[in-house]
């Protein structure tokens, strides 16, 4: 089975003439389980509280830096990757 995770990073240097600091780096995380057809539960932790569940795809935005491990639930049928962590 394939899985996809994908962590992109963005960050915002020198946007403006605005000596202050610059905007706080964030995150988005893509999570597919493939195939789509089993709409794979999943839960999502973070920095620091941070949780976050769902059911097949998804794609999260402006997280906070840092790291994240993407756990799979079970599903009838499908193995089940090992949790995924991420920076």
């Amino acid at each position: 089975m394939l899985l996809i995770l994908a962590l992109g990073v963005a960050a915002c240097i020198g946007c403006s003439d605005d000596d202050g600091p610059g905007d706080p780096q964030t995150n988005a995380i893509i999570i597919n389980p493939e195939p789509n057809s089993i709409n794979a539960p999943w839960q999502l932790s973070g920095p620091g509280v941070f949780s976050d569940s769902g059911n097949g795809d998804e794609t999260l935005e402006d997280l906070a830096a840092g790291d994240y491990t993407l756990t799979w639930g079970a599903v009838a049928g499908w193995t089940t990757p090992s949790p995924a962590r991420h920076a």
